[in-house]
């Protein structure tokens, strides 16, 4: 599933003719901000507080490189411990039914409504990092509060599990928005600094399967407030404000319609959502279905990570495919191959 959301978030800026970034190409180098900083010793001209920032930030490209691969590992590691295993913990709490899908369904239903308006407030305000800080704190102290929900024996009750999972899953989707969005504004590999997200949720996945024991599932939501408070760390060492200029928000809603007027990126939505629905099940069952053949926990982990190993070689390698092949053709195989992964689950049914 993650391959073809970073599949489509590639296909999108092939299909709406933005290859590179406006703020990649407008981006200023670092002489040049030097220059104008006066840094040359010829002359002097003031600038305003972000331009210095922005100079700042050209001048320490590789470190926030290495900021952001961290960020994506601590970020993802929290992704990598609630995919396989946060079914069980439903589970074993007394959710099943319609119960379960109601608090499941809350990561897919913030997914659709969150980005959009956190994407709106982070271009009308230019505010990436604060926001993404924001998110990270939002969705700790939801998993925070979970956890003591646990101690104190409360973490059965339905209200208390809606309530916290929606204020997470509110928070899940913005984050890597954010993240991604400061990414491509400060240029670089984004494979390459992403792939660090994969590689976090695999050894998360299973760490976590391997080495704690099946009791201490019920402390799952310890486990991942404690990977989003790293996250929450790192994300404050990230640029705070845009290197872009501030579009107007009448010209934003301006450029999504006339996106929806393109027939191609209408046949895009409608594929990424029957790509969505078709993982809904997986997402919520899979942990449940491999128990059910026969699985031990460390073996979820294990067929949660190795499966990113995948994502892994994908990213690392991106740079020459996304230059030689169309996006379609690769968004067409990598829905022919989530497909023929399910046929092939199908196979190995517990009922038979």
């Amino acid at each position: 599933m993650t391959i073809i959301i970073n599949l489509a978030r590639w296909a999108v800026e092939r299909l709406v003719g933005r290859g590179t970034p406006v703020e990649q190409r407008a981006r200023p180098s670092a002489s040049a901000v030097c220059a104008r900083a006066g840094l040359d010793g010829e002359r002097r001209v003031e600038q305003p507080r972000a331009r210095m920032s922005v100079a700042s930030a050209a001048s320490s490209e590789p470190r926030l490189a290495l900021r952001l691969g961290a960020f994506y590992f601590a970020s993802f590691a929290t992704l990598g411990l609630n995919a396989p295993y946060f079914p069980l913990w439903l589970e074993a709490h007394g959710f099943r039914g319609a119960p379960m899908g109601a608090i499941a369904a809350l990561s897919p239903g913030m997914s659709f409504f969150g980005p959009p308006l956190v994407g709106l407030l982070s271009d009308a305000r230019g505010a990436r990092g604060n926001l993404l800080s924001a998110a990270c704190a939002l969705a700790c102290s939801a998993l925070i509060g979970l956890s003591l929900c646990e101690l104190f024996g409360t973490s059965s009750s339905f209200g208390v599990v809606f309530a916290a999972v929606l204020v997470y899953a509110a928070c899940r989707s913005p984050m890597i928005l954010l993240v991604d969005r400061i990414t491509l504004e400060h240029g670089g590999d984004y494979g390459r600094r992403r792939v660090w997200g994969s590689v976090g949720f695999m050894l998360a996945a299973i760490a976590f399967g391997r080495w704690c024991p099946p009791e201490s599932t019920r402390w799952l939501p310890a486990a991942m407030a404690t990977t989003l408070a790293v996250a929450f760390v790192l994300s404050l060492s990230l640029p705070r404000a845009t290197l872009a200029a501030r579009a107007p928000a009448g010209r934003a809603l301006g450029s999504a319609r006339s996106l929806f007027e393109q027939r191609r990126f209408v046949a895009f939505l409608l594929g990424s959502a029957l790509s969505a629905a078709s993982h809904s099940s997986y997402d919520l069952c899979g942990a449940l279905f491999f128990r059910d053949l026969g699985a031990s926990k460390d073996t979820i982990g294990l067929l949660y990570g190795t499966a990113v190993l995948a994502e892994i070689a994908l990213l690392a390698g991106a740079g020459p495919l996304w230059s030689r092949v169309r996006p379609e053709l690769v968004l067409m195989a990598a829905y022919a191959g989530a497909a023929l992964r399910c046929y092939c689950c199908r196979w190995r049914s517990p009922q038979e």
